[in-house]
């Protein structure tokens, strides 16, 4: 893992997330040709995917036999240990990645995943990303961010939303649609909060023989920068220590946020939960 002196304090890079569905023929790597990326956020990625002269790291875990989770392509890459085993993380140009496939609602609580509901499955995998510090997370969530979603649930996404925060990201495909325009993507990238999006595209996955996955692909532009939760520092003598407020924000709430007199810390309240965190450079207590 590269250090936080090393770092980058910015820079520029082609994001994209699509969801092979288990394919890699010539078809499949075109279309991840076409998309011009610099990095790739992988799911259900064949074992044997061949991207010439770039790296694929694949997550621990399959989906089905012969068929990892998720993967990380570029075509420079040093793989990091996954938080959890239906991710997979690498480190592109100083840049931590992370691509994930999340539980969806037939998924089950056997491995990799653990709870009696959907909710629990998300939010343990989500508990275990949240705590790993990467910098760029997308994939396969199998939650829709706004609107109805099919996949989803309510508790879920919820999980999903407490993670991102923890991370300090944004996520930058909500609005995008997915493949059938019936509802909202549920394949995402999201990326520090400093980061300037130029846009998030949605490319539709076929050519002229027809569908090529399921999925849509999703590209992201960005210019990526380093947010207050990702490394910038206070002198210990000098940090705004503020509460963590979690739950439904109520009005009132709201403006004391505003105010910074507290500071918002997600919808779910885990037992290790930081109770104070720096107003300027967001380390946590």
């Amino acid at each position: 893992m590269t250090t936080g002196e090393e770092r980058p304090e910015s820079g520029s890079l082609r994001i994209g997330t699509w969801n092979l569905d288990g394919r890699s023929g010539p078809r499949q790597r075109d279309f991840l040709a076409s998309l011009g990326c610099d990095v790739l956020l992988l799911t259900e990625v064949p074992e044997g995917l061949d991207l010439g002269p770039w790296s694929v790291h694949l997550s621990e875990a399959e989906i089905r036999e012969g068929v990892r989770y998720a993967a990380v392509a570029a075509r420079t890459l040093a793989p990091e240990p996954s938080p959890h085993p239906a991710s997979a993380v690498a480190e592109h140009e100083g840049w931590r990645f992370c691509s994930s496939v999340l539980p969806w609602r037939s998924s089950g609580g056997a491995a990799p995943w653990s709870g009696d509901s959907q909710a629990e499955r998300t939010e343990a995998a989500c508990r275990a990303i949240a705590g790993s510090g990467v910098d760029v997370w997308g994939g396969d969530w199998n939650h829709a961010m706004q609107g109805t979603d099919w996949a989803g649930s309510t508790g879920g996404r919820a999980a999903i939303e407490d993670a991102v925060a923890r991370l300090g990201l944004q996520v930058v495909t909500v609005g995008l649609l997915a493949a059938g325009d019936t509802q909202a993507s549920i394949d995402h990238v999201a990326v520090s909060l400093a980061s300037v999006v130029e846009r998030a595209e949605r490319v539709v996955a076929s050519d002229e023989r027809g569908r090529l996955s399921d999925h849509d692909a999703y590209v992201v532009p960005v210019h990526l920068a380093l947010g207050h939760a990702a490394g910038q520092t206070c002198d210990a003598a000098q940090h705004r220590w503020r509460p963590v407020v979690y739950g439904l924000p109520t009005p009132e709430t709201f403006e004391a946020a505003e105010r910074e007199d507290v500071l918002l810390g997600g919808c779910v309240f885990w037992g290790e939960s930081a109770h104070e965190r720096c107003a300027d450079c967001g380390i946590e207590r």
